[in-house]
């Protein structure tokens, strides 16, 4: 079976008989026990680490999860980091109580590569109202470590340009061990309508590589990435970009009222923000009990805020509080629509903080959503 959560690259030699304590309650452990099923049935997995307290005491596959803190307690030969998302503060974590990379603990995780899953999004968005024109300079804001739709928007003969807060494993601009999934992309990307569109498209999109010295180089002039750089202070000039994109980014920012305004001003007159916001609290994706696509709101805010304090963080923020902040900044939304409800049952319903009593009134709340709003 496909693992599209671990790099099976970067996982170590596993002796008969060893003992782990994973790190992250999520899709990666999911994926990497049922790799130990299949190739490394004899490694034995004592416990699952997260930082998320409201998860502690509960289980994942029948493996307890438990306070980082308490790793020490139990009898382990190494920690492997199944986690992507605040990968780089999981290291500090680890490192800061006396365990070392490479000796005992290593990190497996990595995003799916979804080859052309954002580039198809942002074109059926254009379909709806459209918002791409020929040369445009568009922000690309949270990659996630791939550069893909960048390359396929620069053969397209746009302007493309990304940022991010973390490194997410990126190679950049060398690319040699990401060139299997450029070259993937790239062959998916010239059978879509917009690929075999013209014959210089699959040229320009070659162009963006050469190689030195054995190794291989992204254009960085072409498609120019920075990171570390925030949302909600994006390195741009007033008015100087046509668009704004990011997919999946919106629900981790901490001020959602700055990061609005910021679109606002980095985009000109008549410019556009591409937004899809997968509002659903993130606990609800791993196959850990207890957890629906609305248990956030069972929480006040100070609660919430002690929940997030040492993992990536998400914010509250439903769909339709997302397109009432995106009007109250002054732009025209031309396009919204929500992927998604869930309703409560009574149970959950009696849970909800009172903070959400409207919430708990309607009984139903939206989940996840795709914006595209305009600037007057």
């Amino acid at each position: 079976m496909p693992f599209d959560w671990i790099d099976e690259d970067r996982l170590p030699v596993f002796e008969q008989g060893e003992r782990l304590v994973l790190f992250g309650a999520g899709q990666g452990s999911v994926e990497f026990l049922q790799w130990l099923a299949e190739f490394a049935p004899g490694v034995r997995v004592e416990a699952i680490a997260d930082n998320d307290g409201s998860m502690w005491g509960k289980e994942l596959h029948g493996h307890p999860i438990i306070d980082p803190a308490t790793i020490a307690e139990h009898d382990f030969s190494r920690i492997v980091i199944t986690t992507i998302s605040g990968v780089d503060p999981v290291f500090s974590q680890l490192q800061s109580i006396g365990y070392v990379q490479g000796e005992r603990f290593c990190s497996v995780g990595k995003y799916p590569t979804n080859h052309l899953g954002n580039f198809n999004l942002l074109f059926e968005l254009n379909s709806a109202s459209p918002f791409l024109e020929k040369g445009a300079r568009i922000l690309h804001v949270g990659p996630g470590g791939f550069l893909g739709l960048e390359c396929c928007l620069y053969a397209l003969g746009f302007m493309p340009c990304s940022i991010d807060a973390y490194a997410f494993g990126v190679c950049y601009p060398e690319v040699t061990e990401r060139m299997d999934k450029y070259l993937a992309t790239r062959n998916a990307f010239l059978v879509t309508p917009q690929g075999s569109a013209a014959p210089d498209i699959a040229a320009r999109y070659d162009s963006l590589f050469s190689t030195r010295d054995g190794s291989v180089f992204l254009d960085g002039k072409s498609i120019p990435y920075s990171y570390p750089a925030r949302f909600s202070a994006l390195p741009f000039e007033d008015g100087s970009l046509d668009v704004v994109s990011s997919f999946a980014v919106l629900e981790h920012v901490r001020s959602p009222e700055k990061v609005v305004r910021e679109c606002r001003r980095v985009l000109r007159s008549g410019g556009v923000a591409v937004q899809r916001v997968l509002s659903r609290d993130h606990r609800s994706f791993g196959q850990v009990e207890g957890y629906h696509p609305a248990s956030y709101l069972d929480h006040s805010q100070q609660e919430w805020e002690e929940i997030n304090q040492d993992k990536f963080y998400q914010n509250r923020v439903l769909p339709e509080q997302w397109r009432e902040l995106f009007e109250e900044a002054g732009m025209c939304v031309e396009f919204f629509r929500t992927l998604g409800e869930y309703r409560f049952n009574d149970e959950e319903r009696a849970r909800l903080h009172p903070d959400f009593a409207d919430v708990a009134r309607t009984g139903r709340v939206s989940v996840n959503c795709d914006l595209v709003v305009r600037k007057r």
